[in-house]
């Protein structure tokens, strides 16, 4: 028997679950059935084949869904392709196919990975990527230009060619050929499941899945975001004169303290908050730069949908300062008995840029940060490695009043203060602290 790993079927009141549960596991093979693994969150459309990263999401998710359910190594999940593929438009999932084997090969070697689609797709499917050597064939959409006129696929495991109700139930006859797979009759237990029955490899799928989302929207991300991303691991990329990074942690990671909020409802950031954001935009000089901050904003608020943005007033360095913005969102996982449990994550974005980049004369405040950077770069060569208090390239600093190194919160952005403003009150604090 063929049982999906995750998703639903139907729309808004006739939304069902169709995934596999712990339970249905245990009935299905104490009464001698067998089963094999289908991923199916999409697919049924070419455009879903087409989006960066798909097949590398796919394969975490339905690799972390199988593990839960305890399917035992060497099982093989048929990821499907349910539409009527054209011949233009095979490579795009042939190309999505080799990323999820490739997603699959580095972070569950213990499953094999396979197809399901129409006779055609198969067949280029099996004869591009080495790694899948068999599939299963949707044969009852027997309209498919797809499937007219083609031959069965070499190594054909399974073979769906009706559909009938049983007691109100659409269920698919599928022939089976016993050729390298015959689906799977026992499981081992669940493992490594935290304290609502969800797999701790399921939470982290989802923040990859997070992750490439937010990395399809803001593109500087795409290529880091990818096959190897983990969570908690901070991610870097260049855009002109700044340096972003990108970190997403499951739960709320939010700093304590007297921050700046701002309200997300329904994937919209309060009218404030986009405000407050172009007057940076517009003193970084960014506004011919395709409104950059307020892109990155309008499409973390999509992502996160409901939660709230926090802004932090950041110094990394002497040349690299600027701000963390923070936003909260939540996401759903179906735990091993099919109930669904929220989670909640934290999305932090930091923007930084070199204040001594900018040529003197552009702004009273830059000229004020890049002279007092400079004063403080004199005390550390006059006092050297002998300083005491908290680290910083060998020197050390007081700001503010509070002992602390550059790399940690350094001020508040204050309601209606600009990034500018900020740096340069932050610079004509520092001073050195000699030892005693």
């Amino acid at each position: 028997m063929g049982r999906y790993l995750t998703g639903t079927v139907g729309v808004g009141a006739n939304e069902k679950p169709k995934n596999l549960t712990v339970n249905e596991v245990n009935l299905l093979s104490s009464n001698g059935f067998k089963i094999f693994p289908i991923y199916q969150d999409g697919g049924w459309y070419y455009n879903y084949f087409a989006k960066a990263g798909q097949g590398w999401n796919d394969a975490r998710l339905a690799g972390a869904s199988a593990k839960q359910l305890g399917f035992k190594n060497g099982t093989t999940i048929y990821f499907a392709c349910d539409f009527d593929v054209m011949g233009h438009e095979i490579a795009t999932v042939v190309s999505y196919m080799r990323d999820v084997t490739q997603s699959m090969q580095q972070h569950y070697p213990e499953y094999n990975v396979s197809v399901y689609g129409p006779r055609n797709l198969c067949t280029q499917v099996m004869s591009s990527i080495v790694a899948i050597n068999n599939c299963f064939v949707s044969d009852m959409s027997s309209g498919f230009s797809s499937n007219l006129g083609y031959k069965m696929p070499r190594n054909w495991s399974f073979d769906q060619y009706h559909e009938y109700i049983l007691n109100g139930i659409p269920l698919d006859k599928v022939g089976m050929s016993g050729f390298l797979d015959v689906g799977q009759s026992s499981f081992n237990p669940p493992v490594n499941l935290d304290k609502n029955n969800v797999s701790l490899n399921l939470k982290e799928a989802m923040l990859v899945h997070t992750a490439n989302e937010f990395a399809n929207k803001l593109k500087v991300f795409r290529e880091t975001v990818g096959v190897g991303f983990s969570s908690e691991i901070e991610q870097e990329a260049h855009v002109g004169p700044l340096l972003l990074k990108l970190k997403i942690q499951n739960g709320i990671h939010l700093d304590d303290g007297d921050m700046v909020r701002y309200e997300i409802k329904n994937g919209v950031p309060e009218m404030k908050f986009v405000n407050d954001l172009e007057t940076v935009q517009d003193l970084m000089e960014l506004a011919d730069s395709d409104n950059l901050f307020i892109d990155i904003i309008n499409e973390m608020s999509t992502i996160c949908d409901n939660g709230e943005y926090q802004i932090n007033f950041k110094v990394e360095s002497l040349v690299q300062v600027g701000l963390e913005i923070q936003s909260t969102g939540e996401y759903y996982v179906e735990n091993i008995y099919g109930h669904k449990v929220k989670y909640e994550f934290t999305i932090t974005l930091g923007i930084f840029f070199n204040p001594g980049m900018f040529p003197p004369g552009t702004s009273p405040e830059l000229d004020s940060i890049q002279a007092d950077a400079k004063e403080f770069e004199k005390q550390l060569a006059l006092y050297g490695s002998g300083l005491a208090g908290l680290a910083l390239g060998g020197a050390f600093i007081y700001a503010g009043g509070v002992t602390g190194t550059l790399n940690v919160l350094s001020g508040v952005v204050a309601a209606g203060s600009t990034l500018l403003q900020k740096i340069a009150e932050f610079f004509s604090t520092l001073h050195i602290v000699p030892s005693k």
